[in-house]
């Protein structure tokens, strides 16, 4: 007993240094406990969809974020728009300015537009003119009422006398014009405009991918939730496909903006004839050059949209230069040939939209 006591007194601390390590006695000390700090955990963006009415007309915004936007900023830029553009509020700067004899104090909207217009009247050859107001109400193209006949050549040579970019000029912050009856129209550049102004909200407000839409006139940068593009159908459109006309056309929009002008829902019936809705400036009349509707694809949605009433006057041939002379463009045309057969055209780079059915 006494040899095995020994034996065990001998390995025993041998044994323990094989589970605590070289003896050594307990001081106090506090284990050093290293912690990884880890980045903290990002919101996942999700899809959202706003739409409602505004401007006459709807609208429908989608967008990618991390946040729903607080939808009080986007109804201050239409509350805005509408002060300050619309014809349809009589207390507008607009509808002030067309009532006064020489002219009004403008905001920063009706300044940029018209001039924006005004050199949009020179790229065109006189083409858009937003002073060609007195000829929309001798149509009644603005109005639910028709006149009751077709206006003849001295009554369009009356409103005539009223048009012309000569007539409107700018002079620090005044818009002013040289005779009472001088009236310009803004709608067909204005809801263009108001979609751009949406655009960069979201791009203050650190949204990157979104498409918004209003009254057809159409804005997209980056791409929907997963990667994919962002697609619309294109109102007033015709596709033909293997000579067959389709209602509507399909197209891929990366940072692009596109506006359609068109007179399959637009027109004015006086009698039992139908016009256009887009007025030629430069002659008083409705235009009747076999167009159909024409869709534009810009860099921003406010040339876009001037762009696409001034194609339906210029005529398919000379659109059709005026938009392969001009890079970062594109178009897509349709109207009804000699024969009276409804066809389709486009610019050559217009394939990378991927225009389908």
């Amino acid at each position: 007993m006494h040899y095995s006591l020994q034996v065990f007194l001998c390995v025993f601390p041998a044994i323990l240094s094989l589970f605590t390590g070289p003896f050594m006695p307990y001081r106090g000390t506090t284990p050093q406990i290293e912690y990884s700090q880890q980045a903290p955990r990002l919101p996942i963006p999700s899809a959202y969809h706003l739409s409602g009415v505004a401007q006459g007309t709807t609208f429908s915004i989608h967008y990618i974020s991390s946040y729903r936007l607080d939808s009080t900023h986007i109804y201050q830029i239409f509350n805005e728009i509408d002060e300050s553009l619309s014809l349809y509020n009589p207390t507008s700067l607009i509808s002030k300015f067309n009532r006064s004899a020489v002219g009004i104090k403008a905001d920063r909207h009706l300044l940029h537009l018209v001039s924006t217009s005004l050199a949009l009247h020179a790229l065109s050859d006189g083409c858009f003119d937003i002073t060609s107001r007195p000829l929309s109400l001798l149509w009644g193209m603005n109005t639910a009422r028709a006149p009751k006949r077709i206006p003849d050549q001295n009554k369009v040579n009356s409103a005539l006398q009223f048009v012309g970019t000569d007539k409107v000029y700018t002079r620090n912050d005044s818009l002013l014009k040289t005779a009472k009856n001088v009236q310009i129209d803004l709608d067909g550049i204005a809801q263009g405009y108001t979609v751009d102004l949406l655009a960069d909200l979201f791009r203050q407000k650190g949204i990157k991918d979104f498409m918004i839409e209003l009254g057809g006139e159409v804005c997209a940068q980056g791409v929907k939730l997963g990667g994919k593009p962002w697609i619309l159908s294109l109102s007033e459109c015709l596709e033909v496909i293997d000579n067959k006309v389709i209602e509507y056309c399909n197209v891929k929009l990366f940072n692009r903006s596109v506006t359609t002008s068109g007179s399959l829902s637009k027109y004015k019936k006086i009698g039992n004839r139908y016009f256009s809705h887009v007025l030629d400036p430069r002659t008083g009349f409705p235009v009747n050059n076999g167009i159909l509707s024409v869709s534009v694809f810009a860099e921003n949605t406010t040339l876009a949209d001037g762009l696409d009433n001034a194609l339906m006057v210029m005529g398919l041939e000379k659109a059709l230069a005026f938009i392969l002379e001009r890079p970062g463009l594109d178009a897509y045309f349709t109207f009804v040939d000699q024969g009276g057969f409804v066809r389709d055209t486009a610019t050559f780079s217009m394939a990378r939209h991927n225009i389908s059915q």
